[in-house]
């Protein structure tokens, strides 16, 4: 035992020793729960991976609003209390409930992590959920928050640096590209709508963000919706957004303002596109199997 790497012992039929030494004890004395162990424990790593990398996607577009309000002085796009909302009332549910998903096919075929190279944090990890998801869904809030903006009369190359004159309570005639006149309360009321339009769109892309977390492999079409966890989640994370934007007493709280339904669906193309390639990155890595270049560079 002691030139072995690992050591398991049959409850039943070990000795006292034997059962105390070893790293791992059969209650049942059946060698075939040793699958069933190795198979429960994969399923908790890969979930972990699967709500670490939805976790920190959202973190980009919560975070990346502050960062660049200080370097190109735009019109804050997303407010403490909206990203609090994101955080605490709109994230964490399908985080939670993606650990509940069932196995993918070939849980059982993929080869045993490295102890040294295959950690549950990596650049991988990193560069999917920052670079892939996260910076797409920052790309196209900004987008539908520039929308709103530029449709009343503010473009895109007028907000840069504009901030310290639109947060000013003493310029009360501000003008825009086509020589309107803004005044404070006016240009907060703009604010509010591009920020409630900031703020659904990540809501939406990281609704489609959780249903592409749920396979790292596997195509969602064979995975299928089972988990009721995670569709609960899902529905009751949109729930809240609706209930904040349209509730009079919760939009004032949160500074938002009912928007049309047009604006909801701004990000929803962008959000099918990234599923498609999702998808043709899954097929493709499953085509070329285990060990394949895809694979290395990939969360798996």
């Amino acid at each position: 035992m002691e030139t072995k790497n690992f050591c398991v012992a049959l409850a039943q039929s070990g000795s006292g020793v034997v059962v105390e030494s070893a790293d791992m004890v059969l209650l049942d004395n059946n060698l075939s729960s040793l699958l069933k162990g190795i198979e429960s424990g994969r399923l908790t790593y890969i979930n972990i991976k699967k709500s670490l990398l939805l976790a920190l996607s959202a973190h980009v577009p919560e975070m990346f609003p502050f960062f660049i309000n200080i370097v190109a002085e735009l019109p804050m796009p997303l407010m403490s209390k909206a990203f609090l909302c994101l955080n605490i009332g709109i994230d964490i549910f399908p985080v939670i409930c993606i650990g509940f998903e069932k196995e993918e096919d070939d849980v059982m075929l993929r080869e045993p992590k490295r102890r040294k190279d295959d950690r549950l944090f990596s650049f991988r990890m990193m560069f999917v959920s920052y670079m892939q998801y996260g910076i797409w869904q920052t790309m196209v809030a900004y987008l539908n928050n520039f929308l709103i903006i530029a449709e009343d009369g503010f473009t895109p190359d007028m907000v840069f640096g504009i901030k310290k004159a639109w947060d000013s309570k003493a310029i009360n005639d501000l003008p825009d590209h086509y020589n309107q006149e803004w005044t404070y309360y006016h240009r907060k009321n703009l604010e509010d709508l591009g920020q409630t339009a900031f703020f659904n769109t990540v809501v939406v892309m990281q609704l489609f963000n959780a249903v592409m977390c749920k396979t790292l492999k596997n195509s969602i079409f064979q995975q299928g919706m089972g988990n009721w966890y995670l569709n609960c989640s899902l529905v009751f994370s949109l729930l809240i957004v609706v209930v904040g934007v349209y509730t009079p007493y919760f939009n004032r709280f949160f500074r938002m303002v009912p928007m049309p339904l047009k604006l909801w669906l701004v990000p929803v193309p962008f959000a099918l596109w990234l599923f498609a390639i999702e998808e043709v990155r899954k097929w493709y890595m499953r085509r070329l199997g285990p060990g394949a270049w895809l694979e290395q560079i990939s969360v798996t």
